[in-house]
């Protein structure tokens, strides 16, 4: 299973909510929740852009970026390489 949360499965945390904090508590909790969420969210962007800015200027992006392409490039041509090896 990915990351992902689907339809069943929040129905039964919503059921199981609502019965451990009752109907009164629960849109409580909702907003509490979502507002952290949100806040965590956030949070995580800032972080990632502060580390991103100080850490690694533009020109060293683009090194890695190239880097990366000279690498995927590279083990393209490895694979294309033995697949002609194994087919011959």
């Amino acid at each position: 299973m990915g990351g992902r949360i689907g339809t069943a499965e929040l129905v039964v945390i919503f059921v199981i909510a609502l019965l451990v904090f009752g109907p009164s508590r629960l849109p409580e909790l909702g907003k509490i929740a979502g507002r952290t969420i949100g806040s965590v969210k956030r949070y995580v962007n800032t972080l990632e852009t502060e580390l991103a800015s100080e850490e690694f200027g533009d020109e060293e992006v683009r090194e890695v970026s190239k880097e990366k392409k000279t690498v995927k490039k590279e083990v393209e041509v490895e694979q294309e390489t033995a697949e002609a090896r194994t087919s011959a």
